[in-house]
């Protein structure tokens, strides 16, 4: 494709928006592979602190507040991206209507995602095993439910440390 910078500036903006979209697209899931082994290590810490001697209760609270300050940060870097992501493709969507020079890979893209019948004819070619498909389709998406999980697992830490006090205080 030969860019002509002067007359169309959509020939020369498309490449290097679609550069940035896949770009983003590798950041995001490289974000999330960073925030859940960060995550796993301080599960695992606190796990062998809890299992030890009840003089780690004030560590174990210390540990899991930065857990969930850890949490709230991965859901709002989860957030950014996901938007900077799909202003990314928006754009491209809206090059690819404009300009028929341009060959319509993402705005195909959005019509296959909105027909479900041609969608799902296409995930059986290419993805021919079944639980392929299931991973793709479950696991996938919950990428975004990962923040609030380990928010629940850093909650329950803190409320076990202090589980004999909320039974003497919920006790009349």
């Amino acid at each position: 494709m030969v860019l002509n910078m002067e007359n169309n500036p959509d020939e020369w903006i498309y490449p290097i928006l679609v550069q940035l979209r896949i770009s983003g697209s590798g950041a995001y899931h490289s974000l999330n592979s960073a925030y859940l082994q960060a995550n796993s290590l301080i599960v695992a810490a606190l796990s062998f602190l809890f299992g030890s001697v009840n003089d780690t209760r004030n560590l174990i609270v210390f540990i899991s507040l930065m857990g969930v300050f850890l949490c709230i940060q991965m859901k709002l870097a989860q957030e950014r991206f996901r938007a900077i992501n799909t202003s990314y493709a928006e754009r491209l969507k809206k090059i690819e209507q404009r300009n028929d020079k341009i060959p319509p890979i993402f705005l195909d893209t959005y019509r296959i995602e909105k027909n479900k019948k041609l969608s799902e004819e296409l995930e059986k070619k290419y993805y021919h095993k079944r639980w392929i498909r299931w991973g793709k389709c479950f696991l996938g998406g919950r990428m975004k439910l990962l923040p609030y999980v380990f928010f629940i697992i850093y909650v329950g830490f803190i409320a076990f440390t202090y589980w004999d006090e909320i039974l003497l205080f919920l006790d009349p």
